[in-house]
């Protein structure tokens, strides 16, 4: 999904209204194809990663067995989770690594 910022309806606008038409238009349509469940059909939603934004696991489709993010609140859209080296990240491997990261802060805590 190709997530943009709204044009500036203040910059093409002739009046106030004419800014809030063009404003509300763009959120409408924003909504309608960021919100369409058919961008989230087959997805796990396994973490929250704060802000709305969520890791999932794809359980049905090419991306079957892949971790995504889910970053639609604040427009960044879905993407696959990867790791360091650039691979896409499964269950297991993104579990481990939540995993890891879990314990890094609990004994960063402890101290």
């Amino acid at each position: 999904m190709d997530a943009r910022a709204a044009p500036d309806p203040g910059e093409l606008a002739a009046s106030i209204e004419e800014y809030n038409a063009a404003d509300e238009a763009y959120w409408e349509q924003y909504h309608a194809v960021v919100y369409d469940l058919r961008h989230s059909t087959g997805l796990l939603y396994l973490g929250d990663l704060g802000c709305a934004r969520w890791a999932s696991l794809v359980v049905s489709g090419p991306a079957r067995g892949q971790m995504w993010g889910d970053h639609t609140a604040d427009g960044g859209g879905f993407f696959p989770l990867v790791d360091d080296d650039g691979r896409r990240m499964g269950f297991a491997r993104w579990y481990r690594r939540w995993l890891d990261e879990a314990e890094e802060q609990v004994m960063r805590d402890a101290r």
